[in-house]
């Protein structure tokens, strides 16, 4: 079984970060309990490329994007040992030593937790769910209209407060939390 581990929104908590970078020059507070959508740039009325923009300032800043959850590595390890788990990311590939060297501090290491590390454009943003892979770990709410239709893939949906009225189908599985992937995987 091959299992598709998205990074930010599933092991590393970027978003909150994306929200600083956009508050300091904006005089705003957004958090990630402000997001509700996946486009939520269209909320900040702030177009599609500088919200890029900003996403690449918070991965020059990767180093100090914390994990969402202290048993990732633990859990990743645990799996990896059973199954082949690639970490697939729509950040761009200009980052990977930063990314490589955040994941390597938090003692997420390529071989004992992940096999690979692939990169995919970030739209359509479904894109993803046409990899080799039969199951996902993702925060993206955009797979769960297509993935519906696909027999022999799941999708455990790692809750974040832009995907949670999002209803759980044959398909899709809601997940809090990293040893809660861990009691379903093992």
């Amino acid at each position: 079984m091959k299992i598709a581990v998205d990074i930010d929104g599933v092991i590393l908590d970027l978003i909150d970060k994306v929200c600083e970078i956009f508050n300091e020059p904006h005089g705003t507070t957004y958090t990630k309990n402000n997001i509700r959508r996946w486009e939520f740039f269209r909320d900040w009325n702030i177009p599609e490329k500088e919200i890029y923009e900003i996403f690449e300032n918070a991965y020059e800043r990767t180093m100090t994007i914390p994990i969402i959850d202290e048993s990732i590595p633990h859990v990743l390890q645990k799996i990896t040992n059973i199954y082949h788990v690639d970490l697939v990311t729509a950040r761009t590939k200009t980052f990977e030593k930063l990314l490589v060297k955040r994941l390597n501090s938090l003692k997420i290491k390529r071989i004992t937790h992940y096999r690979n590390l692939i990169y995919v454009e970030p739209k359509p943003y479904d894109l993803k769910l046409s990899l080799d892979y039969d199951i996902f770990i993702d925060d993206n709410p955009n797979f769960v209209k297509s993935i519906k239709n696909v027999s022999g893939k799941k999708l455990y949906l790692y809750n974040q407060p832009w995907n949670d009225i999002i209803k759980e189908n044959r398909n899709v599985k809601r997940v809090y939390s990293w040893k809660q992937i861990e009691s379903i995987l093992l």
